[in-house]
């Protein structure tokens, strides 16, 4: 016992005190005040030992008001009378669902026989009332000793066996503490389909109040959660109360692991790789066909540069057992807008066709370049992006020739196909990207062009209309033509 005459606190309210600090809520010093005006704490109206004596009781009431104030019900496991946590998952397996119903018994918490720790439902509460609009390094547990303790262990397979280069980017980009905070939005931009987790937390109060956890995000942690209670609702990027739910869940309760961050550091491996990808992707090239490279200098510029396997419109490697260099040229004698698109099979540790790249690329970029109303549009529309492709040792690869001849037969255009197929290792294939769309073309070696895939509703100033189309993969944008327009921009055949 104490009393307020002796000017001291028990040691026990003057460690709670210090322990609350940041939980202060100083307008609990109003009531004081008036406490002290109706004790006619005024000068002259007692004497000065009564004054001190008094004072001195002012200010341990204000205590024992703000250590009330700091524990209050909201924050106070001792009210909580039943937590009922409801969890599940679907998607590519079998369904699951689990609830476990933690009830208080007197004083102790317990679920299904065992006792819970009251710790773990005070920590739960504490980190409810601290809500954060927005994720942290310090919520997430990463800081730069973290970073440091995983990075050997994150190195991704692929960098297993890499040069010590590719190594060390990797390496340096795990560590930073600077890099990784900015990675922190798409860490939990994550989604996928086949993954649908679902977490309901319920919290039950002696008094009949409610708060509602709940979360359907399928990322680390599943931020943000949202929460219900009597001031309204919000979302809450606190992952230290993710960690909570999880610690009062049984090893391998539904979605356990992922409210607790197990996946924390694979998923940062995965936003740093992707974040780098395009500066692995050079180091890889240089560090493999760096000879070759050489002879481009000078007069070529990587755009984008990466050996690996692709499968695209005039590209298949499914059936290679080697991969392909993929690039994006840039040409020093082009305009800006014009680009050069190659993919060249890399076998036996040197690309295979690459004399033929450099003998036969000049005379497909002179080609595409040659016909009179094309060349005069890219002059007035700058924004409009051309690639011109060379696959293996032509423009044409046989694999979009298929393509096209696909097209013409199911627009009934066979006569036309049957006329250009001759020719069409001659020809160049060419993409633009504008605003609108994109739009694939043929320039026959006579600089007439054979419009037959486009996405969009205008080409190259042509409206949907001027031609005879359709609908690809039943799509509303993605149209299938057999189109030819001569050199001078006019439609011979829709």
């Amino acid at each position: 016992m104490f009393r307020f005459g002796d000017g001291n606190l028990p040691e026990a309210l003057i460690t709670n005190m210090k322990s609350r600090e940041h939980m202060v809520d100083w307008s609990a010093t109003v009531p004081v005040a008036q406490f002290a005006r109706r004790a006619h704490c005024q000068r002259g109206r007692l004497g000065s030992s009564h004054r001190r004596q008094l004072r001195r009781n002012c200010w341990l009431v204000a205590g024992l008001i703000l250590v009330w104030s700091t524990t209050a019900p909201g924050q106070n496991a001792g009210n909580v009378k039943t937590i009922t946590i409801h969890s599940s998952w679907t998607g590519l397996g079998p369904r699951g669902e689990a609830t476990l119903q933690i009830t208080k018994h007197g004083t102790k918490f317990q679920a299904g026989g065992k006792s819970i720790d009251d710790k773990s439902v005070e920590n739960l509460l504490q980190e409810i009332g601290t809500s954060r609009s927005e994720p942290t390094l310090e919520d997430f547990a990463i800081t730069q000793s973290w970073l440091e303790s995983n990075s050997q262990g994150a190195l991704p397979e692929r960098l297993r066996n890499a040069p010590p280069d590719a190594k060390n980017l990797f390496l340096s980009r795990f560590r930073d503490l600077g890099f990784i905070e900015k990675l922190l939005p798409e860490i939990l931009e994550q989604g996928w389909t086949d993954d649908y987790p679902a977490i309901d937390v319920q919290i039950l109060r002696d008094d009949g109040a409610t708060t509602r956890l709940s979360s359907e995000r399928q990322n680390v942690f599943m931020l943000p959660i949202t929460i219900d209670d009597q001031k309204g609702s919000h979302l809450s990027y606190n992952a230290k109360m993710s960690r909570a739910i999880a610690a009062l869940l049984p090893p391998g309760f539904i979605n356990r692991d992922r409210l607790n961050g197990t996946e924390l550091k694979s998923v940062v491996t995965e936003r740093v790789i992707s974040s780098i990808s395009e500066g692995l992707d050079l180091l890889e090239t240089r560090n493999k066909i760096g000879a070759e490279l050489k002879q481009l200098e000078g007069r070529y510029t990587l755009a984008r540069t990466a050996i690996n396997h692709v499968s695209s419109v005039d590209v298949e490697t499914l059936g290679e057992k080697f991969p392909r260099w993929n690039a994006m040229l840039q040409r020093s004698d082009l305009p800006q807008n014009i680009m050069i698109g190659v993919s060249l099979p890399y076998d036996h540790d040197r690309l295979v066709t690459f004399e033929s790249f450099l003998k036969n690329i000049d005379s497909f970029v002179a080609l595409s370049l040659s016909v009179p109303w094309l060349e005069k549009y890219l002059r007035e529309h700058r924004d409009v992006r051309m690639e011109i492709r060379f696959v293996t040792d032509r423009s044409a690869s046989p694999k979009l020739v298929s393509y096209f001849l696909e097209t013409a037969k199911a627009l009934g255009a066979e006569p036309l196909a049957a006329k250009v197929t001759p020719v069409l290792d001659k020809s160049a294939f060419v993409e633009f990207q504008d605003r609108s769309g994109w739009s694939r073309w043929l320039v026959l070696p006579d600089r007439r062009m054979i419009l037959f895939d486009f996405q969009g509703d205008a080409v190259l100033g042509w409206k949907l209309t001027d031609f005879n189309t359709r609908s690809r993969y039943n799509s509303n944008f993605w149209h299938m033509a057999s189109a030819v327009v001569s050199a001078d921009g006019t439609i011979e055949s829709r």
